[in-house]
């Protein structure tokens, strides 16, 4: 076989293998970004007049945020809580969200409230858009 054969052969080749890696790259991507940013449909978030109004990348970004914090608890989260967040991850398809800007500690905050389908039990966060940190996780309690 000619020598310009084997090179285009080669590059064909090497072409076939880059846009394989790169398709698999994109679905292991995918399937790593699951959770409250995007299996939370847009018609299941709602941002509410309060203090001040969050747009939607404000919230978009606290849901990405609020996904890390719950994966990494801290290491004072007890055992009770431990199992809520699990439980939490697990059905995050389920939620409906509400949005809400609010004053806390003389900072913009959004807070985060959590209502479920097939958990009677909603749930709050605090995000901080500046910081873009979590803090304040708590259950209401039992419906």
């Amino acid at each position: 076989m000619p020598l310009a054969a084997r090179v285009g052969q080669f590059w064909r080749s090497t072409v076939k293998i880059i846009f394989a890696s790169l398709f698999a790259l994109v679905l292991v991507q995918s399937a790593a970004v699951a959770g409250l940013a995007t299996d939370i449909p847009q018609t299941n978030r709602v941002i509410l007049d309060g203090k001040w109004k969050p747009s939607e990348q404000d919230t978009q970004e606290a849901l990405v945020d609020i996904q890390a914090y719950l994966e990494t608890p801290s290491r004072s989260t007890n055992a009770w809580t431990s199992q809520e967040i699990r439980e939490i991850l697990a059905h995050t398809k389920d939620y409906r969200v509400k949005f809400q800007g609010m004053v806390l500690e003389g900072r913009k905050v959004i807070r985060c409230l959590f209502l479920s389908g097939s958990d009677p039990d909603p749930w709050s966060i605090f995000y901080d858009p500046r910081t873009a940190k979590c803090a304040r996780y708590f259950s209401l309690g039992y419906t």
